[in-house]
Protein backbone atom coordinates (compact mmCIF):
# COMPACT_ATOMS: atom_id res chain seq x y z
CA UNK A 1 0.00 0.00 0.00
CA UNK A 2 2.94 1.93 0.82
CA UNK A 3 5.32 1.32 -1.93
CA UNK A 4 4.73 4.37 -4.25
CA UNK A 5 3.67 6.78 -1.18
CA UNK A 6 7.13 7.73 0.16
CA UNK A 7 6.19 10.06 1.98
CA UNK A 8 3.43 8.25 3.83
CA UNK A 9 5.81 5.37 4.58
CA UNK A 10 8.46 7.96 6.05
CA UNK A 11 5.51 9.41 8.44
CA UNK A 12 4.53 6.15 9.39
CA UNK A 13 7.52 4.67 10.65
CA UNK A 14 8.65 8.71 11.96
CA UNK A 15 5.26 7.86 14.12
CA UNK A 16 5.83 4.84 15.51
CA UNK A 17 9.61 6.00 16.73
CA UNK A 18 8.50 9.12 17.89
CA UNK A 19 5.69 7.49 19.81
CA UNK A 20 7.26 4.59 21.00
CA UNK A 21 10.67 6.47 22.38
CA UNK A 22 8.09 8.91 24.57
CA UNK A 23 5.79 6.64 25.96
CA UNK A 24 9.05 4.24 26.99
CA UNK A 25 10.42 7.89 28.36
CA UNK A 26 7.61 7.93 30.29
CA UNK A 27 7.34 4.41 31.85
CA UNK A 28 10.83 3.96 32.19
CA UNK A 29 11.02 7.36 34.81
CA UNK A 30 7.31 6.43 36.40
CA UNK A 31 8.98 2.93 37.60
CA UNK A 32 12.32 4.61 38.55
CA UNK A 33 10.63 6.37 40.53
CA UNK A 34 8.57 3.54 42.44
CA UNK A 35 11.68 1.33 42.78
CA UNK A 36 13.56 3.86 44.10
CA UNK A 37 11.12 4.47 47.12
CA UNK A 38 12.74 3.13 50.36
CA UNK A 39 10.95 0.85 52.63
CA UNK A 40 10.34 2.50 55.91
CA UNK A 41 13.11 0.68 57.92
CA UNK A 42 13.89 3.34 60.47
CA UNK A 43 10.62 4.35 62.62
CA UNK A 44 9.93 0.44 63.54
CA UNK A 45 13.87 0.47 64.88
CA UNK A 46 13.49 3.81 66.37
CA UNK A 47 10.10 3.01 67.72
CA UNK A 48 10.97 -0.57 69.10
CA UNK A 49 14.16 0.96 70.12
CA UNK A 50 12.48 3.73 72.48
CA UNK A 51 9.37 1.18 74.01
CA UNK A 52 12.66 -1.02 75.40
CA UNK A 53 13.97 1.53 76.49
CA UNK A 54 11.33 3.14 78.42
CA UNK A 55 10.17 0.05 79.91
CA UNK A 56 13.92 -0.90 81.21
CA UNK A 57 13.10 2.42 83.15
CA UNK A 58 10.19 1.91 84.48
CA UNK A 59 10.86 -1.33 85.38
CA UNK A 60 11.22 -3.07 88.89
CA UNK A 61 13.85 -5.36 87.42
CA UNK A 62 15.30 -3.03 84.24
CA UNK A 63 17.07 -4.38 81.72
CA UNK A 64 20.88 -4.10 80.72
CA UNK A 65 22.57 -2.54 78.18
CA UNK A 66 23.63 -5.84 76.65
CA UNK A 67 20.21 -7.12 76.71
CA UNK A 68 18.64 -4.17 74.82
CA UNK A 69 21.62 -4.55 72.54
CA UNK A 70 20.72 -8.20 71.76
CA UNK A 71 17.51 -8.10 71.73
CA UNK A 72 17.35 -5.11 68.51
CA UNK A 73 19.98 -6.81 66.94
CA UNK A 74 17.89 -10.08 66.66
CA UNK A 75 14.52 -8.28 65.94
CA UNK A 76 16.09 -6.08 62.74
CA UNK A 77 18.75 -7.89 61.67
CA UNK A 78 21.29 -5.13 62.81
CA UNK A 79 24.32 -4.30 64.30
CA UNK A 80 23.90 -2.33 67.61
CA UNK A 81 26.21 -0.68 69.99
CA UNK A 82 26.29 1.65 72.75
CA UNK A 83 29.59 4.36 72.68
CA UNK A 84 29.87 7.43 75.31
CA UNK A 85 30.50 11.04 73.91
CA UNK A 86 34.12 10.29 72.96
CA UNK A 87 33.40 7.47 70.13
CA UNK A 88 34.36 4.72 72.49
CA UNK A 89 32.60 1.78 71.85
CA UNK A 90 31.02 0.40 75.83
CA UNK A 91 28.76 -2.61 74.51
CA UNK A 92 27.93 -3.87 71.33
CA UNK A 93 25.79 -7.13 69.18
CA UNK A 94 29.16 -8.18 68.03
CA UNK A 95 32.26 -7.98 70.26
CA UNK A 96 34.40 -4.99 68.46
CA UNK A 97 37.38 -2.92 70.23
CA UNK A 98 36.68 -0.24 67.17
CA UNK A 99 36.29 3.41 68.02
CA UNK A 100 33.56 5.30 66.57
CA UNK A 101 34.71 7.76 64.45
CA UNK A 102 31.72 10.10 64.21
CA UNK A 103 32.36 12.64 66.75
CA UNK A 104 31.23 15.78 65.18
CA UNK A 105 27.52 13.95 65.08
CA UNK A 106 27.66 12.96 68.90
CA UNK A 107 29.27 16.40 70.39
CA UNK A 108 25.89 17.58 68.25
CA UNK A 109 23.96 15.12 70.04
CA UNK A 110 25.48 15.69 73.50
CA UNK A 111 24.22 19.36 73.14
CA UNK A 112 21.11 18.79 72.08
CA UNK A 113 19.81 15.44 72.95
CA UNK A 114 17.53 13.69 70.02
CA UNK A 115 17.33 10.88 67.75
CA UNK A 116 19.15 10.94 64.46
CA UNK A 117 18.63 8.99 61.56
CA UNK A 118 21.58 9.15 58.43
CA UNK A 119 20.81 7.24 55.38
CA UNK A 120 23.27 6.25 51.83
CA UNK A 121 22.03 4.50 48.86
CA UNK A 122 24.40 3.35 46.21
CA UNK A 123 21.91 2.57 43.34
CA UNK A 124 24.30 1.15 40.95
CA UNK A 125 25.16 -1.46 43.70
CA UNK A 126 22.23 -1.77 44.93
CA UNK A 127 24.06 -0.98 48.75
CA UNK A 128 21.49 1.01 51.06
CA UNK A 129 22.81 1.84 55.01
CA UNK A 130 20.75 3.39 57.68
CA UNK A 131 22.31 4.53 60.75
CA UNK A 132 20.07 5.72 63.91
CA UNK A 133 21.06 7.73 66.91
CA UNK A 134 18.78 7.47 70.60
CA UNK A 135 20.22 9.34 73.62
CA UNK A 136 20.40 6.86 76.06
CA UNK A 137 20.92 6.55 79.44
CA UNK A 138 23.25 3.43 80.25
CA UNK A 139 22.45 1.56 83.93
CA UNK A 140 26.18 0.69 84.05
CA UNK A 141 27.36 4.84 83.96
CA UNK A 142 24.24 6.55 84.99
CA UNK A 143 26.27 9.68 85.18
CA UNK A 144 28.06 9.66 81.27
CA UNK A 145 26.21 10.98 78.47
CA UNK A 146 25.78 7.73 76.34
CA UNK A 147 24.09 7.11 72.64
CA UNK A 148 22.69 3.46 71.51
CA UNK A 149 23.22 3.13 67.88
CA UNK A 150 21.51 1.28 64.96
CA UNK A 151 23.39 0.29 62.01
CA UNK A 152 21.80 -1.75 59.28
CA UNK A 153 23.00 -2.92 55.66
CA UNK A 154 20.23 -4.12 52.87
CA UNK A 155 20.83 -5.00 49.65
CA UNK A 156 18.32 -3.69 47.23
CA UNK A 157 17.41 -4.29 43.43
CA UNK A 158 19.46 -2.13 41.00
CA UNK A 159 15.77 0.20 40.21
CA UNK A 160 17.65 1.17 36.97
CA UNK A 161 18.02 -2.05 35.64
CA UNK A 162 14.65 -3.10 37.15
CA UNK A 163 12.29 -0.67 35.51
CA UNK A 164 13.74 -1.28 32.17
CA UNK A 165 11.79 -4.12 31.29
CA UNK A 166 8.48 -2.77 32.14
CA UNK A 167 9.10 0.33 30.67
CA UNK A 168 9.73 -1.51 27.45
CA UNK A 169 6.63 -3.58 27.17
CA UNK A 170 4.16 -0.73 28.01
CA UNK A 171 5.79 1.20 25.79
CA UNK A 172 6.02 -1.26 22.68
CA UNK A 173 2.52 -2.25 23.29
CA UNK A 174 0.82 1.31 23.32
CA UNK A 175 2.96 2.48 20.34
CA UNK A 176 1.91 -0.55 18.49
CA UNK A 177 -1.88 0.34 18.87
CA UNK A 178 -1.30 4.22 18.08
CA UNK A 179 0.31 2.79 15.03
CA UNK A 180 -1.99 0.53 13.95
CA UNK A 181 -4.49 2.99 14.63
CA UNK A 182 -2.56 5.86 12.61
CA UNK A 183 -2.46 3.53 9.62
CA UNK A 184 -5.86 1.84 9.05
CA UNK A 185 -7.86 5.32 9.88
CA UNK A 186 -5.61 7.92 8.64
CA UNK A 187 -2.43 6.52 6.76
CA UNK A 188 -4.30 4.25 4.24
CA UNK A 189 -7.22 6.26 3.15
CA UNK A 190 -4.57 9.09 2.60
CA UNK A 191 -2.42 6.59 0.38
CA UNK A 192 -5.44 5.39 -1.51
CA UNK A 193 -6.06 9.13 -2.39
CA UNK A 194 -2.73 10.18 -3.40
CA UNK A 195 -2.06 6.90 -5.64
CA UNK A 196 -5.24 7.82 -7.26
CA UNK A 197 -3.38 11.80 -8.14
CA UNK A 198 -0.98 9.73 -9.36
CA UNK A 199 -2.64 7.61 -11.86
CA UNK A 200 -4.66 10.47 -12.97
CA UNK A 201 -2.31 13.30 -13.54
CA UNK A 202 0.79 11.93 -14.67
CA UNK A 203 1.16 8.76 -16.87
CA UNK A 204 5.11 6.75 -17.77
CA UNK A 205 5.45 9.37 -20.56
CA UNK A 206 5.19 12.33 -18.23
CA UNK A 207 2.20 13.31 -19.96
CA UNK A 208 -0.51 15.26 -17.73
CA UNK A 209 -3.91 14.05 -17.65
CA UNK A 210 -5.88 16.61 -15.00
CA UNK A 211 -8.72 14.24 -14.43
CA UNK A 212 -8.49 13.06 -10.96
CA UNK A 213 -12.21 13.14 -9.04
CA UNK A 214 -11.20 12.30 -5.60
CA UNK A 215 -10.61 14.89 -2.71
CA UNK A 216 -10.85 18.48 -3.97
CA UNK A 217 -8.05 19.84 -2.33
CA UNK A 218 -5.64 17.10 -2.96
CA UNK A 219 -6.58 17.59 -6.51
CA UNK A 220 -6.19 21.28 -6.72
CA UNK A 221 -2.27 20.66 -4.91
CA UNK A 222 -1.80 17.78 -7.53
CA UNK A 223 -2.78 20.23 -10.27
CA UNK A 224 -0.71 23.14 -9.09
CA UNK A 225 1.76 20.99 -8.79
CA UNK A 226 1.64 19.16 -12.24
CA UNK A 227 1.61 22.67 -13.62
CA UNK A 228 4.25 24.11 -11.67
CA UNK A 229 6.42 20.98 -13.09
CA UNK A 230 6.11 20.98 -15.92
CA UNK A 231 7.39 25.19 -16.27
CA UNK A 232 9.88 24.35 -14.49
CA UNK A 233 11.12 21.43 -16.51
CA UNK A 234 10.37 23.97 -19.78
CA UNK A 235 12.36 27.01 -17.78
CA UNK A 236 15.28 24.32 -16.61
CA UNK A 237 15.79 23.57 -20.53
CA UNK A 238 15.79 26.99 -21.64
CA UNK A 239 18.11 27.81 -19.11
CA UNK A 240 20.53 24.96 -19.82
CA UNK A 241 20.35 25.58 -23.58
CA UNK A 242 21.14 29.24 -23.27
CA UNK A 243 24.08 28.67 -21.08
CA UNK A 244 25.39 26.46 -23.39
CA UNK A 245 25.49 28.51 -26.32
CA UNK A 246 27.04 31.34 -23.84
CA UNK A 247 29.86 28.67 -23.09
CA UNK A 248 30.63 28.18 -26.67
CA UNK A 249 30.39 31.45 -27.31
CA UNK A 250 32.86 32.18 -24.49
CA UNK A 251 34.99 29.74 -25.26
CA UNK A 252 35.41 30.53 -28.99
CA UNK A 253 36.49 34.08 -28.53
CA UNK A 254 39.81 33.91 -29.85
CA UNK A 255 40.91 36.06 -27.09
CA UNK A 256 41.18 35.28 -23.29
CA UNK A 257 38.68 36.12 -20.89
CA UNK A 258 38.17 36.07 -17.13
CA UNK A 259 35.70 37.44 -15.01
CA UNK A 260 36.69 38.30 -11.71
CA UNK A 261 34.57 39.32 -8.01
CA UNK A 262 36.00 42.26 -5.66
CA UNK A 263 37.78 39.79 -3.53
CA UNK A 264 39.92 38.54 -6.88
CA UNK A 265 38.47 34.92 -7.49
CA UNK A 266 37.60 34.04 -10.27
CA UNK A 267 33.52 33.77 -11.66
CA UNK A 268 34.24 32.19 -15.15
CA UNK A 269 36.80 31.92 -17.77
CA UNK A 270 37.32 30.74 -20.94
CA UNK A 271 40.04 27.71 -22.16
CA UNK A 272 42.23 30.50 -24.02
CA UNK A 273 43.02 32.27 -21.25
CA UNK A 274 44.31 29.41 -19.74
CA UNK A 275 46.39 28.19 -23.11
CA UNK A 276 47.90 31.96 -23.43
CA UNK A 277 49.76 31.00 -19.87
CA UNK A 278 50.39 27.87 -20.38
CA UNK A 279 48.68 26.43 -17.74
CA UNK A 280 45.95 23.48 -17.61
CA UNK A 281 42.58 24.62 -17.28
CA UNK A 282 40.49 24.24 -14.76
CA UNK A 283 37.52 22.14 -14.76
CA UNK A 284 35.56 24.55 -12.56
CA UNK A 285 37.74 27.83 -12.12
CA UNK A 286 34.79 29.36 -10.17
CA UNK A 287 36.09 30.54 -6.93
CA UNK A 288 39.59 29.86 -7.34
CA UNK A 289 41.99 32.78 -7.11
CA UNK A 290 43.74 34.35 -10.29
CA UNK A 291 47.06 33.41 -8.65
CA UNK A 292 46.55 29.83 -8.07
CA UNK A 293 44.69 29.27 -11.34
CA UNK A 294 47.16 31.26 -14.14
CA UNK A 295 50.25 30.97 -11.23
CA UNK A 296 51.02 34.85 -12.75
CA UNK A 297 52.29 37.50 -9.92
CA UNK A 298 51.69 40.07 -12.55
CA UNK A 299 48.42 39.28 -13.69
CA UNK A 300 47.32 39.07 -9.81
CA UNK A 301 48.90 42.21 -9.03
CA UNK A 302 47.14 44.05 -11.68
CA UNK A 303 43.80 42.43 -10.70
CA UNK A 304 44.25 43.42 -7.33
CA UNK A 305 45.16 46.80 -8.05
CA UNK A 306 42.62 47.50 -10.30
CA UNK A 307 39.74 46.26 -7.95
CA UNK A 308 41.36 48.87 -5.22
CA UNK A 309 41.37 51.76 -7.63
CA UNK A 310 38.49 53.61 -8.95
CA UNK A 311 39.29 53.34 -12.18
CA UNK A 312 36.99 52.12 -15.05
CA UNK A 313 39.49 50.79 -17.64
CA UNK A 314 43.01 49.79 -17.34
CA UNK A 315 45.52 48.67 -20.24
CA UNK A 316 49.16 47.29 -20.06
CA UNK A 317 51.09 44.58 -20.97
CA UNK A 318 53.15 41.38 -19.59
CA UNK A 319 55.82 38.92 -20.59
CA UNK A 320 54.77 35.60 -19.57
CA UNK A 321 57.60 32.87 -19.96
CA UNK A 322 56.63 29.44 -20.20
CA UNK A 323 58.65 26.29 -21.93
CA UNK A 324 61.70 28.79 -22.70
CA UNK A 325 59.16 30.49 -24.76
CA UNK A 326 58.41 34.94 -24.35
CA UNK A 327 55.23 36.12 -24.63
CA UNK A 328 53.64 39.26 -25.10
CA UNK A 329 50.45 39.74 -23.60
CA UNK A 330 47.90 42.60 -23.83
CA UNK A 331 46.19 42.86 -20.68
CA UNK A 332 43.09 45.30 -20.78
CA UNK A 333 40.62 45.52 -17.81
CA UNK A 334 37.52 46.62 -17.42
CA UNK A 335 35.03 47.01 -14.02
CA UNK A 336 31.56 45.82 -14.43
CA UNK A 337 28.22 45.34 -12.41
CA UNK A 338 27.66 42.06 -10.92
CA UNK A 339 24.41 42.76 -10.40
CA UNK A 340 21.11 44.99 -11.14
CA UNK A 341 21.49 47.78 -8.16
CA UNK A 342 25.71 48.34 -8.45
CA UNK A 343 26.00 46.70 -4.98
CA UNK A 344 28.88 44.59 -5.93
CA UNK A 345 31.65 45.19 -8.53
CA UNK A 346 34.01 43.05 -10.61
CA UNK A 347 35.97 43.42 -13.46
CA UNK A 348 36.65 41.88 -16.86
CA UNK A 349 39.94 40.62 -17.74
CA UNK A 350 40.91 40.65 -21.57
CA UNK A 351 43.76 38.83 -22.75
CA UNK A 352 45.58 39.32 -26.09
CA UNK A 353 48.45 37.66 -27.57
CA UNK A 354 50.83 40.50 -28.95
CA UNK A 355 53.57 38.29 -29.64
CA UNK A 356 53.64 38.34 -33.26
CA UNK A 357 52.85 42.32 -33.49
CA UNK A 358 56.08 42.85 -31.42
CA UNK A 359 57.97 40.69 -33.42
CA UNK A 360 57.17 41.93 -36.36
CA UNK A 361 57.93 45.76 -35.04
CA UNK A 362 61.16 44.45 -34.29
CA UNK A 363 61.46 43.06 -37.40
CA UNK A 364 60.31 46.36 -39.14
CA UNK A 365 62.56 48.26 -37.48
CA UNK A 366 65.55 46.14 -37.54
CA UNK A 367 64.67 45.95 -41.50
CA UNK A 368 64.22 49.89 -42.11
CA UNK A 369 67.83 50.09 -40.19
CA UNK A 370 69.74 47.41 -42.30
CA UNK A 371 68.28 48.80 -45.37
CA UNK A 372 69.30 52.60 -44.36
CA UNK A 373 72.59 50.94 -43.76
CA UNK A 374 73.09 48.88 -47.31
CA UNK A 375 71.65 52.09 -48.95
CA UNK A 376 73.81 54.46 -47.40
CA UNK A 377 77.58 52.57 -48.19
CA UNK A 378 77.18 52.93 -51.67
CA UNK A 379 75.88 56.25 -51.80
CA UNK A 380 78.42 57.67 -49.43
CA UNK A 381 81.32 55.59 -51.97
CA UNK A 382 79.78 56.94 -54.69
CA UNK A 383 79.08 60.69 -53.81
CA UNK A 384 82.99 60.59 -52.37
CA UNK A 385 84.30 59.25 -55.55
CA UNK A 386 82.15 61.96 -57.87
CA UNK A 387 84.06 64.62 -56.46
CA UNK A 388 87.43 62.52 -57.42
CA UNK A 389 86.14 61.38 -60.51
CA UNK A 390 85.44 65.50 -61.47
CA UNK A 391 88.84 66.66 -59.81
CA UNK A 392 90.69 63.87 -62.36
CA UNK A 393 89.06 64.96 -65.56
CA UNK A 394 92.30 65.98 -67.02
CA UNK A 395 93.82 62.58 -66.44
CA UNK A 396 92.13 59.44 -68.39
CA UNK A 397 93.37 56.39 -66.46
CA UNK A 398 92.34 58.08 -63.19
CA UNK A 399 89.47 58.97 -64.10
CA UNK A 400 88.74 55.37 -65.74
CA UNK A 401 89.48 54.48 -62.12
CA UNK A 402 87.01 56.36 -60.21
CA UNK A 403 84.20 55.66 -62.62
CA UNK A 404 84.55 51.73 -62.45
CA UNK A 405 84.21 52.41 -58.50
CA UNK A 406 81.36 54.33 -58.76
CA UNK A 407 79.72 52.16 -61.50
CA UNK A 408 80.03 49.23 -59.44
CA UNK A 409 78.60 50.79 -56.11
CA UNK A 410 75.65 52.11 -58.58
CA UNK A 411 75.32 48.57 -59.82
CA UNK A 412 75.57 47.61 -55.88
CA UNK A 413 72.85 49.71 -55.26
CA UNK A 414 70.63 48.59 -57.94
CA UNK A 415 70.84 45.16 -56.81
CA UNK A 416 69.88 45.97 -53.42
CA UNK A 417 66.60 47.71 -54.82
CA UNK A 418 65.75 45.10 -57.13
CA UNK A 419 66.23 42.25 -54.71
CA UNK A 420 64.12 44.20 -51.97
CA UNK A 421 61.20 44.81 -54.83
CA UNK A 422 61.59 40.94 -55.71
CA UNK A 423 61.03 40.06 -51.43
CA UNK A 424 57.80 42.83 -51.95
CA UNK A 425 56.24 40.35 -54.45
CA UNK A 426 56.93 37.35 -53.22
CA UNK A 427 55.37 38.40 -49.75
CA UNK A 428 52.53 39.38 -51.65
CA UNK A 429 52.03 36.11 -54.18
CA UNK A 430 52.69 33.82 -51.05
CA UNK A 431 49.02 34.47 -50.64
CA UNK A 432 48.32 33.13 -54.08
CA UNK A 433 48.01 29.72 -54.18
CA UNK A 434 49.74 28.43 -57.55
CA UNK A 435 50.48 31.49 -58.88
CA UNK A 436 52.08 31.64 -62.62
CA UNK A 437 52.45 27.75 -62.28
CA UNK A 438 53.32 26.27 -65.68
CA UNK A 439 54.07 22.41 -66.90
CA UNK A 440 57.60 22.45 -68.53
CA UNK A 441 60.95 20.66 -68.40
CA UNK A 442 62.80 21.38 -65.60
CA UNK A 443 66.28 20.62 -67.46
CA UNK A 444 65.30 24.21 -69.61
CA UNK A 445 65.21 26.34 -66.45
CA UNK A 446 68.68 25.27 -65.31
CA UNK A 447 70.13 25.51 -68.03
CA UNK A 448 68.81 29.13 -68.70
CA UNK A 449 69.95 29.28 -64.85
CA UNK A 450 73.76 28.25 -66.16
CA UNK A 451 73.48 30.45 -69.12
CA UNK A 452 72.86 33.64 -66.84
CA UNK A 453 75.96 32.73 -64.56
CA UNK A 454 78.60 31.61 -67.36
CA UNK A 455 80.39 35.25 -67.32
CA UNK A 456 80.61 34.66 -63.63
CA UNK A 457 81.80 31.32 -64.17
CA UNK A 458 84.62 32.14 -66.70
CA UNK A 459 85.99 35.34 -64.67
CA UNK A 460 86.73 32.88 -61.79
CA UNK A 461 87.33 29.93 -63.56
CA UNK A 462 84.84 27.66 -61.52
CA UNK A 463 84.49 24.30 -62.65
CA UNK A 464 80.70 23.87 -62.37
CA UNK A 465 79.99 19.66 -62.70
CA UNK A 466 76.03 19.00 -63.49
CA UNK A 467 73.74 16.07 -62.91
CA UNK A 468 70.85 17.41 -64.62
CA UNK A 469 67.92 15.86 -66.85
CA UNK A 470 64.88 16.54 -68.76
CA UNK A 471 61.43 16.53 -66.32
CA UNK A 472 58.16 17.83 -66.70
CA UNK A 473 57.23 19.30 -64.03
CA UNK A 474 54.34 22.31 -62.61
CA UNK A 475 56.26 25.21 -61.15
CA UNK A 476 56.39 28.45 -61.17
CA UNK A 477 59.98 27.92 -63.14
CA UNK A 478 60.58 31.74 -63.23
CA UNK A 479 60.94 31.99 -59.47
CA UNK A 480 62.74 28.56 -59.47
CA UNK A 481 65.16 29.92 -62.30
CA UNK A 482 65.80 33.27 -59.38
CA UNK A 483 66.55 30.77 -56.75
CA UNK A 484 68.72 28.56 -58.52
CA UNK A 485 70.31 31.23 -60.15
CA UNK A 486 71.25 33.20 -56.71
CA UNK A 487 72.02 29.75 -55.19
CA UNK A 488 74.72 29.15 -57.96
CA UNK A 489 76.07 33.20 -57.57
CA UNK A 490 76.44 32.74 -53.78
CA UNK A 491 78.42 29.40 -54.43
CA UNK A 492 80.62 30.63 -57.13
CA UNK A 493 81.28 34.18 -55.02
CA UNK A 494 82.23 31.77 -51.83
CA UNK A 495 84.07 28.59 -53.40
CA UNK A 496 87.53 28.15 -53.10
CA UNK A 497 89.03 30.62 -55.24
CA UNK A 498 92.40 28.61 -56.36
CA UNK A 499 90.70 25.03 -56.94
CA UNK A 500 86.50 26.25 -57.31
CA UNK A 501 84.14 23.96 -57.77
CA UNK A 502 80.39 23.82 -57.89
CA UNK A 503 78.29 21.32 -58.14
CA UNK A 504 74.46 21.35 -59.57
CA UNK A 505 72.38 18.02 -58.77
CA UNK A 506 68.55 16.67 -59.33
CA UNK A 507 66.91 13.69 -58.09
CA UNK A 508 63.35 12.59 -57.70
CA UNK A 509 62.19 10.82 -54.73
CA UNK A 510 58.67 9.84 -54.20
CA UNK A 511 56.68 12.71 -54.96
CA UNK A 512 59.47 15.27 -54.73
CA UNK A 513 62.07 16.78 -56.73
CA UNK A 514 65.39 17.59 -54.92
CA UNK A 515 67.65 20.43 -56.66
CA UNK A 516 71.37 20.95 -54.83
CA UNK A 517 73.80 23.21 -55.42
CA UNK A 518 77.27 22.35 -53.29
CA UNK A 519 80.48 24.43 -53.52
CA UNK A 520 84.00 23.78 -51.92
CA UNK A 521 84.15 27.19 -49.72
CA UNK A 522 84.48 27.52 -46.51
CA UNK A 523 81.70 26.56 -44.69
CA UNK A 524 79.20 28.02 -42.49
CA UNK A 525 79.23 27.55 -38.40
CA UNK A 526 76.46 25.55 -37.17
CA UNK A 527 74.72 28.34 -34.82
CA UNK A 528 74.18 30.61 -38.64
CA UNK A 529 72.35 28.13 -40.56
CA UNK A 530 68.99 29.40 -39.53
CA UNK A 531 70.17 33.32 -39.24
CA UNK A 532 71.37 33.26 -42.94
CA UNK A 533 68.11 33.57 -44.16
CA UNK A 534 67.22 36.50 -42.38
CA UNK A 535 67.35 39.61 -44.20
CA UNK A 536 71.10 41.20 -44.86
CA UNK A 537 72.81 39.09 -42.36
CA UNK A 538 76.20 38.37 -43.45
CA UNK A 539 79.01 36.05 -41.55
CA UNK A 540 81.92 38.22 -42.44
CA UNK A 541 80.63 41.88 -43.07
CA UNK A 542 83.66 43.06 -44.97
CA UNK A 543 84.22 39.63 -47.19
CA UNK A 544 80.46 39.99 -48.43
CA UNK A 545 80.46 43.17 -49.24
CA UNK A 546 83.59 42.85 -51.43
CA UNK A 547 81.98 39.84 -53.01
CA UNK A 548 79.06 42.15 -54.20
CA UNK A 549 75.92 40.48 -52.89
CA UNK A 550 73.02 42.50 -51.28
CA UNK A 551 72.53 40.17 -48.14
CA UNK A 552 68.69 39.27 -49.56
CA UNK A 553 69.79 36.43 -52.17
CA UNK A 554 68.95 33.37 -49.37
CA UNK A 555 66.04 35.12 -48.24
CA UNK A 556 64.67 35.23 -51.46
CA UNK A 557 65.62 31.72 -52.07
CA UNK A 558 63.98 31.09 -48.61
CA UNK A 559 60.39 32.41 -49.94
CA UNK A 560 60.25 31.12 -53.33
CA UNK A 561 60.38 27.48 -51.88
CA UNK A 562 57.54 28.41 -49.57
CA UNK A 563 55.64 29.92 -52.23
CA UNK A 564 56.24 26.23 -53.53
CA UNK A 565 55.02 24.53 -50.31
CA UNK A 566 58.54 23.17 -50.28
CA UNK A 567 61.57 23.55 -47.77
CA UNK A 568 65.11 24.37 -48.26
CA UNK A 569 67.89 21.99 -46.58
CA UNK A 570 71.51 23.28 -45.58
CA UNK A 571 73.98 20.87 -45.03
CA UNK A 572 77.82 22.63 -44.45
CA UNK A 573 81.23 21.12 -43.29
CA UNK A 574 83.70 24.15 -42.30
CA UNK A 575 86.76 23.49 -44.68
CA UNK A 576 84.93 21.60 -46.66
CA UNK A 577 81.95 23.75 -48.39
CA UNK A 578 78.07 23.93 -47.85
CA UNK A 579 75.18 22.44 -50.09
CA UNK A 580 71.72 24.13 -50.27
CA UNK A 581 69.03 21.84 -51.26
CA UNK A 582 65.76 22.70 -52.41
CA UNK A 583 62.68 20.15 -51.60
CA UNK A 584 59.92 20.96 -53.61
CA UNK A 585 56.59 18.89 -54.20
CA UNK A 586 55.67 17.67 -57.32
Amino acid sequence: MFNKSTVLTWSTWRLAFISFSLLFIFFYAFYLRENKKEINYVDPMLNHAAKLVLNSQISESPLSSDEIISTLAKEHDAFVYVVNNHGLMLHSSIPSIHQFSDINTLDKLTLNPDTFVYTNTDYSTGKHFIRCYLPYLSPELPTEPTFLIIDKALQLDNPYLKSLVPALWKALIISSIILIFYVWIIAAPIAVQVQAIQDGFIDENGDSHPNYTGIVELMKIRQTQDSFLRHAKENHEQLNTEIQHWEGFFNTIPAGLILVDHENSIINANERSFKLFHVKALSKPKGAFLMAAYKNSDLSRLSNDFIKSEDEFSETEIQVIRQGEELNLNVKLVRISLNQHEEENGLIIVINDITRIRQLEKLRKDFVSNVSHELKTPITVTLGFLEAFEESLDDPDQARYFFNIIQRNTHRLNNIIQDLLTLSRLETQEKIKRFGYEKKDILNTLNNTIDLVSEEIKERNVDLETDIFAHEVKLNHGLIELAIRNLLENAIRYCDPENAKVKLTMTRKDKELRIKVSDNGPGIPNQFHERIFQRFFRIDESRDRNTGGSGLGLSIVKHIIQLHQGSIVVDSTLGQGTSFTLVIPK
